[in-house]
């Protein structure tokens, strides 16, 4: 056989596996449990059928990454990605009736690869510091939403027996001394017991870092009556929300270390010696706007079209593109709309970027401020600067060089 071509359809404990050589006539079909062992012999029975040459095999799945993908890359096999909205255009052409299957998907995705490759995108192989640099954005991004997500149970509970607290400071899931005066004070009646200095003094104990205007806090705070509750209702809130405070304590650290880590890599990304200039990590930091969050999410998710200064590709994945609509009738104006169908992080990304960018570059602000006065709102505005800010990372990239305002204000005259 000249070519073959697979489809795979990847499940949680078997994956559908189609194989079709140019004809299009199936030459493998199976379901492959998803073990060490069995993914090993199927790379293994699939290279067979080409004679073992990698180059006449072509792989393609809905997602792009996997353990599979990683088997098939490192035999030099060539492997593709498919949005599952394409696959499912592509399912029509065989059914229209609405059926689907593991097996219909293995050849749905192999026979559209034989006619369709341009449509699919091609997997690289990843480097281990862009898998490490994505793994650990994404954990910070997980331990931040479930430290919100703790802090928000916590509050619902202080609001029921304890708003005190509550009125103390914000937000709470980062703010480990009022952690400590909820253990030192339980309930508002503790809070208001004996002399505010020799309350402090109790929080001072665990080297707690204390706001500058503590007293004046408490003071505040201790005026007024405690909420009318029951004491066996405030006895057990009371329990559940000590119980919460190590969870809390323990995402909180976890929390700062990753940052500590994912701060490291960057620093290390960003300091490579490359003969040919700055690295990108360098030049995508030099940009006003990035931190250090920014850049990893950027550099990770969206390292292919960084690499290959592809800016309509970041466009799209960051949700800045817009989408046009114009069909039938005498309609010459196409109906514009917010990009759906995008990266979630890199689209968030975008959207902190743009909102750093227009409070320390003059002329970011001066952009959203022309679309605030043409009557868009925040996020349409915000979207506006990070569609400039992108083409000036792309252009900064091209030049490997790092960003210069005072060029591109000459660039602007």
């Amino acid at each position: 056989m000249n070519h073959v071509t697979v489809g795979v359809d990847w499940g949680t404990q078997e994956m559908s596996v189609c194989a079709l050589d140019e004809t299009r006539q199936r030459v493998f079909e199976r379901d492959v449990p998803r073990t060490g062992e069995e993914i090993a012999a199927l790379v293994d029975k699939l290279l067979s059928l080409v004679d073992d040459e990698p180059s006449r095999l072509s792989v393609g799945l809905e997602m792009p990454r996997a353990a599979v993908i990683e088997a098939f890359l490192g035999r030099g096999v060539s492997v593709y990605a498919i949005n599952p909205k394409q696959l499912d255009r592509f399912r029509d052409r065989h059914t229209v009736a609405g059926a689907k299957d593991d097996a219909l998907d293995a050849f749905v995705i192999a026979d559209s690869l034989c006619t369709d490759e341009h449509l699919y995108r091609r997997i690289r192989a990843e480097g281990d510091d862009i898998v490490l640099l994505r793994e650990r954005s994404r954990a910070y991004e997980a331990l931040t939403e479930q430290a919100i997500a703790l802090a928000g149970q916590l509050r619902a509970l202080l609001l029921r027996y304890y708003r005190e607290i509550l009125d103390l400071n914000r937000p709470l899931h980062e703010t480990p001394w009022l952690w400590r005066l909820i253990e030192v004070a339980p309930t508002p009646h503790r809070l208001r017991a004996g002399k505010t200095t020799t309350l402090i003094k109790r929080l001072e104990k665990k080297k707690t870092k204390l706001p500058t205007d503590i007293h004046a806090r408490l003071e505040k705070v201790r005026q007024g009556k405690p909420l009318p509750v029951t004491r066996g209702t405030m006895n057990a809130l009371r329990e559940r929300a000590l119980r919460m405070l190590p969870l809390i304590r323990a995402v909180h650290r976890e929390r700062k270390q990753c940052l500590r880590d994912l701060d490291q890599l960057v620093e290390q990304l960003a300091s490579d010696d490359e003969s040919e200039g700055p690295t990108d990590m360098a030049i995508i930091r030099s940009i006003p706007g990035i931190g250090t969050r920014i850049a990893a999410v950027l550099f990770a998710e969206a390292n292919a079209a960084v690499k290959d200064r592809d800016l309509e590709s970041l466009r799209r994945l960051t949700g800045v593109a817009p989408v046009s609509r114009r069909s039938g009738g005498r309609r010459k104006t196409p109906v514009v709309s917010m990009r759906r169908a995008s990266h979630q992080r890199l689209m968030n990304a975008a959207h902190q970027w743009a909102s750093v960018a227009i409070q320390y570059d003059p002329r970011a602000r001066a952009l959203y401020d022309r679309q605030r006065a043409k009557g868009n709102g925040f996020a349409r505005a915000l979207r506006s600067v990070a569609d400039r800010m992108l083409a000036v990372l792309v252009a900064a990239l091209r030049d490997r060089a790092l960003y210069d305002s005072s060029k591109r204000t000459l660039q602007a005259a």
